[in-house]
């Protein structure tokens, strides 16, 4: 993006988050987080409370077994979430959803969009339906599923992207309802006013390289989807 146009994306991301904040109900906006001018304790960041209350969850059994929480990373007022199925191990190690090698797949994603929608990586956020990491690899269940929904919904509510890109069964589940990426995938779904793109999980096209012409496919349709909203 040129300079102008840099310009006018900050300023339509600044609108979007002081129009959370007033729908949140907070009239106020501290000099820096968590401090307000006078030195005191001032309002705190809505994603900012999110994150320390996912790091303190325990509404299923996956803390009891050792499980570290991964809230998300990125940028707080992003164009575009990516929000795939549960934590890997590295992702757990690091604190950072997508750290191992399906997040450099999901990278190389990310960067092939960025030459043809004229956004950044820097303007992504990235995050998973659920917060933990199930034992041995296994898919999380309903339940362990369900526990994280209400925290999935804030998170996105308090982003506000312009389009979410579910990525596998699990995401696609905990957002729209179905875990069915086969038949869902192709076309936009909603999810309270926001666009959802379903496609296949980095990790399943690390296995099924075949599936990646389909993906391709999605994040066309995605990329004409932000384009519309991107500055002239």
């Amino acid at each position: 993006m040129d300079g102008r146009a840099e310009y006018r994306k900050i300023v339509e991301n600044l609108i979007n988050r002081l129009e959370y904040l007033l729908s949140s109900g907070i009239t106020e906006v501290p000099v820096e987080r968590g401090e307000s001018p006078e030195g005191g304790q001032g309002i705190e960041d809505p994603l900012e409370s999110l994150d320390k209350e996912i790091a303190g969850c325990r509404a299923c059994g996956l803390r009891h077994g050792g499980a570290r929480p991964v809230a998300g990373a990125g940028n707080p007022m992003p164009v575009i979430m990516f929000i795939g199925g549960c934590p890997t191990v590295e992702d757990e190690e690091k604190g950072r959803p997508f750290s191992g090698s399906d997040g450099a797949q999901l990278e190389k994603i990310i960067a092939w969009m960025s030459t043809k929608a004229g956004f950044g990586r820097e303007e992504a956020y990235l995050c998973h339906a659920v917060k933990c990491r199930p034992a041995s690899g296994k898919v999380p269940s309903a339940e362990e599923a369900g526990a994280c929904k209400s925290l999935l919904e804030r998170q996105i509510k308090a982003l506000a992207p312009k389009v979410i890109v579910a990525l596998g069964p699990v995401a696609a589940g905990s957002i729209l309802g179905s875990p069915d990426v086969k038949g869902l995938r192709g076309r936009f779904h909603a999810f309270n006013g926001i666009k959802v793109m379903p496609t296949y999980d980095p990790a399943e096209l690390l296995k099924r390289p075949a599936l990646k012409k389909e993906t391709e496919t999605d994040m066309l349709m995605v990329i004409e989807e932000i384009k519309k909203s991107l500055p002239a």
